[in-house]
């Protein structure tokens, strides 16, 4: 069973401390830009990191959110939008996001049908 857990500003993974050696290659890219980030939230399969994304705090209520990332071996099984549901869950008023691939326009689309928080899910397909 997948586990989606919040992290805080200061853990390990967010501040570069944890070797990325340990993460698949595609994750990599995406682990290296984390040192900044206000929070981030993981999926877990055991004690296997299987997903994850980092966010930002623009300003009161609005988080910037990107890189979003998923174990190859875990996609197509809703991780990447249980995440999400994770952090619309604390309830901002606007999630502002960049898309750079098809299925990180789709996932936001259905992110958009279901949020029942209110949140404006503001997204920049790229």
């Amino acid at each position: 069973m997948i586990r989606v857990s919040s992290i805080p500003w200061n853990h390990p993974l967010l501040r570069e401390v944890i070797p990325y050696e340990r993460f698949p290659v595609s994750a990599r890219k995406l682990l290296k830009h984390c040192g900044d980030a206000d929070g981030g939230v993981l999926a877990w399969d055991g004690k296997r990191m299987v997903g994850f994304f980092r966010y930002f705090r623009e300003c009161e209520g609005t988080v910037n959110a990107s890189g979003t990332w998923v174990d190859p071996a875990y996609r197509r099984r809703g991780i990447a939008k249980k995440m999400w549901n994770r952090l619309i869950a604390r309830r901002p008023s606007r999630v502002e996001v960049s898309t750079y691939t098809r299925g990180g326009r789709a996932l936001v689309e259905s992110i958009r049908r279901s949020a029942g928080s209110g949140a404006v899910i503001d997204a920049r397909h790229r």
